[in-house]
């Protein structure tokens, strides 16, 4: 019940470049489903691909789009792969570091967020310097709890003092 897709039968393919080399080449990652025949549902199947990038502009986490040689002649040999490439990047879609995510407007390197390791709680993300809005949930969460705790110290204190032991 395997059927291998055929690339002739796609013009364009999404796909996450995970090696990139300096001979101009790259490996990207394609995710397609592929029916089970006995469960009959749909399972991911991942997919390597050698894929030529004639400018070297690809960094391994991008995002991009390759299609096929739109000149047959220039058929790449790669060591690796027994058969060659016939594939190029036509377009890359989303550069590693130069996406933001949209519900809390943060830069994010994949699944990540850029500045995830190094959240200060004295720093104000509203009016950040770097040019976007960041809305961090824990930041806010922390100052309440500093709130609550000073607070309860203050309260603690005025009852100490108030009464004599």
């Amino acid at each position: 019940m395997y059927s291998k897709f055929s690339f002739r039968s796609f013009r364009r393919v999404l796909g996450r470049v995970i090696v990139t080399r300096p001979d101009k080449l790259c490996k990207v990652r394609v995710i397609r489903m592929q029916l089970d025949g006995k469960l009959l549902r749909y399972f991911n199947k991942r997919e390597d691909v050698w894929v030529l990038d004639r400018e070297l502009q690809c960094k391994e986490g991008d995002i991009v789009l390759y299609q096929p040689i739109k000149n047959q002649k220039e058929h790449v040999r790669v060591p690796y792969a027994p058969w060659g490439t016939s594939r190029e990047i036509a377009k890359i879609l989303y550069k590693v570091g130069e996406t933001f995510d949209p519900v809390t407007g943060r830069r994010c390197f994949g699944t990540k967020y850029a500045d995830e390791d190094t959240i200060n709680p004295n720093v104000n993300y509203e009016d950040d310097r770097r040019g976007y809005y960041q809305d961090d949930t824990s930041y806010l969460m922390r100052n309440q709890a500093k709130k609550v705790i000073e607070d309860y110290k203050k309260k603690d204190n005025t009852e100490k003092k108030g009464t004599p032991v």
